[in-house]
């Protein structure tokens, strides 16, 4: 799956020490019960004091929900205390942040069921106090890899953590579609230089929109246009797209989707003999949608998503062999 990835924060961290973090950029947030900087020690962001560390930054509170963020994680203690968590769509509670809602995406350095590191996406809803009261996604163990960042990002109603370029976690959540607070880190461990990370970013996660265009119009056998049906409306913000043909012949083969619940589904056979597709809808089971004939062509759209609506799964096959052409979104 891609994605663009607008910065519109970076930090190295690759200066002199510092305690807290550059005021220019960054900030303890307003109301904050770990009321706690994060310093530099030898170019390397870690919590300072024992109780950790928690910073925003400065700005992004004005950014598009649709967000990212990211961090190179250099150490994290196998002690089953170390975290590095980057929190989204954030938004301070009367009593502070913790009392409040955000997505949080977290990496814990655990012991068991072997050492290394497990991730995890929680929810603070509205009402729970507690951070991350909510689990929507935990990762096996993973072994820290060098120079690999921990990504955060949530567009619209899905979202995804990815480490060292692979998506462990995703789904669709839509109970906070945007916050008022600041993308923020936060790092713990009572012994704070057993959690070190540099190289962070954060800013905006691009999406799409698929958009029809032209009317519908009905002609007669003379070619004389009889009706005409503008199309408007029909607009459907997506993640991510995809757009290409697959080869298809007795055995059953699955279209490539571009995101794990797909709303806009466009089918063309532009082959030679009739296909069977098959899909699975969201939350259902997989069954036969249509017998697509020469030429023929198939389409679904969803302008709004939720965790009911789109497709989990394409597949397509054909007594002989064809093609179809499809465009899809999600």
């Amino acid at each position: 799956m891609s994605y663009i990835f607008t910065a519109l924060a970076v930090d190295t961290f690759n200066r002199a020490n510092e305690n807290p973090l550059n005021p220019t950029n960054w900030t303890i947030p307003a109301g904050n019960t770990i009321a706690h900087a994060i310093e530099i020690v030898s170019d390397e962001a870690i919590p300072a004091t024992t109780s950790g560390g928690w910073e925003g930054w400065i700005g992004s509170d004005t950014w598009s929900p649709n967000q990212y963020a990211s961090v190179q994680i250099d150490t994290l203690a196998t002690d089953n205390q170390s975290t590095v968590s980057l929190l989204l769509r954030t938004t301070a509670g009367a009593s502070g942040i913790a009392n409040g809602t955000q997505y949080t995406f977290n990496a814990f350095g655990v012991t068991s069921p072997s050492s290394g590191i497990v991730f995890t996406v929680t929810l603070t809803p509205p009402g729970v106090i507690a951070i991350g009261a909510l689990n929507l996604g935990t990762s096996g163990v993973v072994s820290l890899v060098p120079g690999a960042k921990m990504v955060a990002g949530i567009s619209g109603n899905y979202y995804f953590l990815m480490y060292n370029n692979v998506i462990l976690i995703s789904g669709i959540n839509n109970t906070i579609p945007k916050g008022t607070g600041t993308v923020q880190l936060y790092l713990f461990d009572p012994t704070p230089a057993n959690v070190q990370v540099s190289n962070f970013s954060a800013g905006i996660l691009m999406s799409y929109t698929i958009k029809l265009n032209g009317p519908i119009q009905v002609f007669d056998s003379s070619n004389n246009t009889i009706f005409t049906q503008p199309l408007t409306g029909i607009s459907v913000p997506v993640t991510d797209y995809s757009q290409g043909s697959l080869s298809v012949s007795a055995a059953a083969a699955a279209i490539p989707l571009p995101a794990t619940n797909t709303n806009f589904a466009y089918l063309q056979n532009v082959g030679t003999a009739t296909a069977v597709v098959s899909w699975t809808p969201q939350g259902g089971s997989g069954a036969i949608v249509q017998d697509l004939g020469v030429s023929s062509a198939m389409a679904a759209m969803q302008v709004t998503q939720s965790g009911v609506t789109g497709v989990t799964a394409i597949t397509v096959s054909c007594a002989a062999a064809t093609t179809i052409a499809y465009i899809l979104g999600g």
